[in-house]
C-alpha cells in the first residue's frame, strides 16, 4: 500500500511525517518496518497545508453524505470528501468502467502530480465550490481569512 505523506527533516536527521494524516499513517505501520521512499522536495508545504485546511473545514462546516450498508450507517470520511470536492471544484478526469459507467477521477493533489499553479487554481476554485455549497451568508474573504485563522492556531 502507498501514501503520499510530507515529512521534514529534524536536526538529528530522522524524518518525522508533518501532519495528522502522515502521523496517523505512520502510527499503523509496524515499528520496524521496511520501506520504500521517494524524497521530493515539497513544492510549498505552507500552500498544500492552506488547502487541506480549507478542506477540513469545509469537511466539519458542511453535512457529511450517509449511506446505510448491513445495517451501519456509514458516514463519508474525510478522504473521499477531499477527492469528491476536488472533483466538484472541476478538477478531474472522466472515464469509463468495462460496466459501462462514468468514473470520475479527481486530480490528485499530491506534490508529484500536482503543479504548484494547479494547486492554486484548484484552492480558488475550491473557494468558489465552497461558497456556492456553505451560501449567501459567506464572502471569498471572509472564508480565506477563516483558513488562515485555522493555520494559525495549527
Amino acid at each position: 500500500m502507498s501514501k503520499d505523506i510530507v515529512m521534514a527533516k529534524r536536526p538529528d536527521g530522522t524524518l518525522a511525517a508533518t501532519d495528522a494524516i502522515g502521523v496517523e499513517y505512520l502510527q499503523k505501520l509496524p515499528t520496524g518496518r521496511n520501506l520504500g521512499v521517494t524524497v521530493t522536495q515539497a513544492r510549498n508545504y505552507k500552500f498544500h497545508k492552506k488547502v487541506f485546511a480549507l478542506l477540513g473545514y469545509l469537511f466539519d462546516a458542511l453535512p457529511k453524505a450517509r449511506a446505510e450498508y448491513n445495517g451501519q450507517v456509514i458516514e463519508q470520511s474525510f478522504d473521499t470528501f477531499r477527492r469528491e470536492m476536488v472533483a466538484m471544484s472541476g478538477h478531474y478526469r472522466a472515464d469509463v468502467t468495462r460496466r459501462g459507467t462514468l468514473r470520475i477521477e479527481p486530480q490528485s493533489l499530491s506534490y508529484s502530480q500536482c503543479s504548484e499553479e494547479l494547486a492554486q487554481t484548484i484552492y480558488s476554485d475550491l473557494i468558489d465550490k465552497a461558497l456556492e455549497l456553505l451560501g449567501g451568508d459567506q464572502t471569498r474573504d471572509g472564508l480565506d481569512e477563516i483558513v488562515n485563522d485555522i493555520l494559525r492556531f495549527a
